[in-house]
């Protein structure tokens, strides 16, 4: 949100198994929050993801990264398969990992969602 002070929010959420014959679908999906300073993904519905789905979040905190400054990418109530995918591959110091959009959004306050994918 310009010169609100606010940084713009992307969510966007997640549904089944993301692994390679899906990777077309995650990026079209992943894209429309690109520009966000925050991105939330819902994972709760995520029951397996593999690394080529971990690849695409990489690439979308690089592009945060190098288009707004260091971006927050908030993985939210990840299954257990999906957080050991993560912790196995040491991206749990690269992803915030939450247990609900609350916990996401901490003592943020209200934002705008500058979009919604589904």
């Amino acid at each position: 949100m310009m010169g609100t002070g606010q940084p713009d929010i992307g969510f966007v959420s997640l549904w089944g198994e993301y692994d390679c014959a899906r990777i077309d679908e995650l990026n079209e999906q992943l894209s429309k929050i690109k520009n966000a300073d925050i991105v939330l993904i819902d994972m709760r519905d995520v029951a397996y993801a593999d690394s080529s789905a971990l690849t695409c979040l990489i690439r979308l905190k690089k592009h945060m990264a190098w288009n707004r400054g260091p971006g927050a990418v908030r993985l939210i109530g990840c299954t257990r398969a999906v957080r050991r995918a993560v912790e196995v591959t040491g991206l749990d110091g690269t992803f915030e990992m939450y247990g609900s959009v609350k916990d996401a959004l901490g003592n943020l306050g209200y934002l705008r969602c500058v979009q919604t994918a589904g």
